[in-house]
């Protein structure tokens, strides 16, 4: 649904397509493939590894009467790919579990956020504030 980067520096890469049948939604997280070019949805093991944000901006024209909180990444479509630097804060509204402010959080299952529980991953968050976005309860997650 929602995933923006809403304080950090301005880079994507978009040189690496999707793999994922059902799609990809802006807010998950991806591992990639660096020989196929391609990237699949992180998870609490992938998790561990370099994870990246999916931030692809909505690129339908409104006669398509599409629902932009449901917009997704086709599997053959061009990712629009952050790499999460710390202190940067990104907002999403894909995550699993309940979290709070303050909650330390990683990449889980299906690509989205959730409580690290014993794992020590490669990139950490932190829940700096929850709010509401599109109607959705969303998450702002500080990048430690």
């Amino acid at each position: 649904m929602a995933g923006f980067v809403a304080l950090g520096n301005d880079l994507y890469i978009g040189t690496y397509k999707s793999a994922v049948k059902n799609g990809v939604e802006n807010g998950q997280w991806v591992v990639l493939d660096h020989k196929a070019k391609t990237g699949t949805l992180a998870d609490a093991t992938t998790g561990d590894q370099e994870v990246y944000f999916v931030v692809n901006e909505v690129d339908t024209v409104d006669e398509q009467s599409i629902d932009t909180v449901d917009y997704k990444v086709k599997e053959g479509e061009y990712f629009r790919l952050k790499k999460p630097q710390a202190g940067e804060i990104l907002v999403a509204t894909k995550f699993n579990g309940t979290l709070a402010e303050g909650d330390e959080v990683a990449v889980g299952a299906g690509g989205n956020v959730e409580a690290i529980g014993s794992r020590t991953p490669i990139t950490k968050l932190v829940v700096k504030e929850k709010t509401n976005e599109y109607g959705e309860e969303t998450l702002r997650l500080l990048v430690l």
